[in-house]
């Protein structure tokens, strides 16, 4: 599941923008070295339904949104989150794995997320929580 926001590739911010600046966004220290090769390994390995799946996406498409000054600066690129959820379906924790190069573009992917509501987890669903990444891909079409 590929959270785009638009059908093309990202291009890199423009020098001098508000994207070349350095803000750190999570309480915990930031990864190194690369992200798994399969980002939805975990999602599948505890048992999630495809009616949860479709939750999980139905939530973005409903809260997902480009921010005003990451737009107005022609910023883009891509950020990969971590999520924890519970059983009941409340994210407890959100977490910036690798950042875009736009503080916007990063404070809007954990505000998207933070505090969501998903579906609760189904039967087969056996964990208390899961934590999987989700990358996400801001990027604008010019017209």
């Amino acid at each position: 599941m590929d959270l785009s926001l638009a059908p093309s590739a990202p291009r890199p911010a423009a020098r001098g923008s508000v994207a070349s600046r350095s803000l750190d966004l999570s309480p915990s220290q930031e990864r190194t070295g690369p992200l798994r090769s399969d980002p939805y390994a975990q999602i599948r390995a505890a048992n999630a339904s495809a009616d949860w799946n479709r939750g999980l996406l139905s939530y973005w498409l409903q809260h997902r949104y480009y921010p005003e000054q990451a737009a107005m600066n022609g910023e883009q690129g891509s950020v990969t989150i971590q999520l924890t959820v519970n059983r009941s379906g409340r994210v407890e924790n959100v977490e910036v794995l690798s950042r875009s190069g736009s503080q916007w573009l990063d404070m809007a992917a954990l505000a998207t997320w933070r505090n969501a509501k998903l579906p609760p987890f189904t039967s087969e669903m056996r964990e208390d929580r899961i934590t999987f990444p989700v990358p996400i891909q801001y990027f604008l079409i010019q017209r």
